[in-house]
């Protein structure tokens, strides 16, 4: 039974308060203006992939990456 007063105990002291809701809050920013999420819009796009110890081989693979979740995401 003690144990699960301690587990309790430090369940409630890790725990976060809720948040508050207040006008600059509910704007709900969205995640597009920041960079962490942009970091790897340079692979948007199509993309080939070729063997590299055969020069002039046909296309081994196709990849089409789209921005998806308002731009928060790779598809």
């Amino acid at each position: 039974m003690w144990k699960l007063s301690i587990a309790l105990s430090l369940a409630s002291a890790f725990a976060q308060p809720p948040a508050i809701a207040s006008e600059a809050t509910t704007a709900h920013p969205t995640c597009s203006a920041a960079s962490e999420y942009h970091q790897l819009d340079f692979w948007i796009g199509d993309w080939d992939t070729f063997e590299t110890d055969t020069p002039n081989s046909p296309s081994e693979a196709r990849a089409h990456i789209d921005p998806i979740a308002q731009g928060c995401a790779l598809h």
